[in-house]
């Protein structure tokens, strides 16, 4: 964390598909602002000397990107969450590998955030 709301990420993706899509990772600067209608994390893909590249992983890029949680007034216990992504994955991809991938990795994650959401106690069933 550079300040409160700036930081610098790492984000790993395990090999998809079989075996055909290579590990990647992705370095990130991240915004993350709250106000009394959203809160939302934005994001872009820089070079950063602390975290160079390694022979594993396939250095992918992130265009900007994000996520805004729209807070509903009339009910605190729902939002409207928007997911803007425009990965570059690198490496020698077909472009229909890279498009039929996409689709899946994002269910995977939000099914994996909402898994952490309910452990944390932050939504119920």
């Amino acid at each position: 964390w550079f300040q409160p709301d700036l930081r610098i990420n790492r984000a790993c993706t395990a090999s998809a598909m079989l075996g055909l899509i290579s590990p990647r990772d992705f370095v990130d600067l991240i915004l993350v602002r709250e106000t009394d209608e959203c809160f939302s994390t934005n994001a872009i893909s820089i070079e950063y000397p602390e975290c160079p590249e390694v022979k594993d992983h396939v250095r992918g890029w992130n265009w900007s990107c994000g996520m805004i949680c729209v807070k509903y007034p009339d009910d605190p216990n729902k939002c409207k969450l928007v997911s803007l992504i425009q990965p570059d994955i690198k490496g020698m991809l077909p472009k229909n590998v890279v498009e039929s991938a996409i689709p899946g990795s994002m269910v995977e994650f939000f099914t994996k955030l909402e898994e952490a959401l309910k452990k944390d106690g932050k939504i119920s069933s």
